[in-house]
């Protein structure tokens, strides 16, 4: 029996239909470390081999630093008010800029704290927390429509996603390196929280929107 294209399409469609969304209510998952990657550990670890003359961690701890090093003359650049990313395939230019504005700023706010954790250095200590909390301080949760794109929820959850797991890892090593206090770990939970609920609204859609919520 041959089955047709149409066929093979439909059995898809209806499969993925009946999938039933992965919850964090489901299981509550707790690790030891929230920046998944990275801990005091490892990088201890990391520092004690590169003491030792290891090639290779030498080699990396260098250009992680160095990367960092290149950045410090770069100038943050955050969004003000609620987050608001174009549809990618009506509004490439628009989401472009926005996508490209807010990844850099992450990524480079994550470097920076990368290289304080291996270094020491109060430069990079200072410009993780300039790139990190002048987002906090400026950007809004995504509000429920966006008169200027007519749509209601365009392509923040898939940017969300991708990019603030930076803002979190690096809040994660300014707190497990005293370089964040109380206070500042607090006004960044407060920020976060917002963008969480707003993501967890996000499990019914099926998509590639949910790693940030394994963070």
């Amino acid at each position: 029996m041959s089955i047709t294209l149409d066929v093979v399409k439909s059995l898809a469609v209806d499969k993925f239909k009946r999938a039933k969304p992965v919850s964090l209510k489901d299981e509550e998952i707790v690790f030891e470390n929230p920046g998944l990657m990275f801990n005091a550990e490892r990088i201890a670890r990391l520092l004690e081999r590169q003491n030792q003359g290891d090639p290779v961690c030498s080699q990396a701890i260098d250009e992680a630093i160095d990367t960092a090093r290149k950045l410090l003359v770069r100038r943050v650049s955050p969004i003000e008010g609620p987050l608001q990313v174009p549809r990618y395939y009506r509004f490439k230019k628009e989401h472009r800029a926005v996508h490209h504005r807010i990844r850099r700023d992450a990524i480079s706010s994550n470097a920076f704290a990368m290289a304080y954790a291996l270094s020491g250095d109060d430069r990079f200590l200072r410009k993780a927390k300039e790139f990190l909390f002048s987002w906090v301080e400026a950007v809004e949760p995504p509000q429920s429509f966006s008169i200027k794109y007519f749509h209601s929820r365009g392509d923040n959850p898939i940017v969300i996603s991708y990019v603030f797991p930076h803002f979190i890892m690096c809040m994660d090593l300014l707190k497990g390196y005293d370089g964040a206090s109380p206070e500042e770990e607090s006004q960044f939970n407060g920020w976060l929280m917002p963008f969480v609920d707003y993501m967890v609204t996000e499990e019914s859609i099926k998509n590639n929107h949910h790693i940030f919520q394994t963070l």
